[in-house]
This record gives C-alpha cells, structure tokens and sequence, in this order.
C-alpha cells in the first residue's frame, strides 16, 4: 500500500480483503481515477514480479521526476511509462472513490483513506479537513 504524505488511514478497522477479493488476479494495482488520470497517491500494488518492476521503471525516473514542474509528478511518470509499455494499462484495477480513498468532497466516515491533495502546496491539513476525523 503507498500512501502520499498528504494522505491518511481514516478506517483502522478496514479489511483489505473487502477491496482484494473482488480483483481478478490478473490486476496487479489498484487506484482510483482522479481528475483526469489515474490518481497513484493512494494505491494498492500485488506483491508480483511485476510490481517489482513497475516500481523499479517509477524509480529509474526519480532524479528526474523531482526536478520537474508542476504538479502529480508520479502521475506524469506514470504517463510516460504507459506511452512505453502501453500493456500496462491491463494491470490496473480502478476503484470508485470512497472504496479505498476519498478526497475531501466524497470523504465520509468508515472511508479507509482520507486524501487532503496538497501537502507542499501549502494549502495543508487545515484548509478543509474541519473536524470530521
């Protein structure tokens, strides 16, 4: 399970097989779709070969990925590795949201993941997490 810094277990009581047994075993990653791709500050990755190695083509690209502009770096990366291996796309699994994360305007209690986007924005935990947690 990878978790942004802006992103928190809001459900200790969860059960990951609630989410697991419902995935084909040919997924090898679970995510929810954000704006418009696939949101990777939450996601759930078999423990596979190909994890492994999903995870070593991300980090090949760090020292890269960490001088680049804007913003959902990993998301960008992740679109290049696509464009590359284009297969990739067949491992994933896409969840609704709350199902393993919410952000702040679908969070609702019993959600496993609260997702407060924007930890080095500054717009930070406080803005619009209230008291619901």
């Amino acid at each position: 399970l990878w978790l942004d810094c802006d992103a928190v277990v809001s459900n200790i009581t969860f059960h990951m097989d609630e989410l697991t047994n419902s995935v084909s075993s040919d997924k090898q990653m679970i995510v929810i779709w954000g704006h418009d791709f696939f949101n990777l500050g939450v996601m759930l990755l078999r423990s596979s070969d190909w994890s492994e190695w999903l995870m070593q083509k991300m980090l090949e690209r760090r020292d890269w990925i960490e001088w680049m502009v804007g913003k959902w770096r990993d998301q960008k990366s992740f679109r290049m590795l696509l464009n590359e291996y284009p297969d990739i796309v067949n491992k994933v699994f896409v969840v609704d949201p709350p199902t393993l994360q919410a952000y702040p305007r679908w969070w609702v209690p019993g959600t496993f993941i609260y997702h407060q986007v924007g930890c080095k924005s500054g717009r930070g935990w406080g803005s619009s997490m209230g008291t619901g947690l």
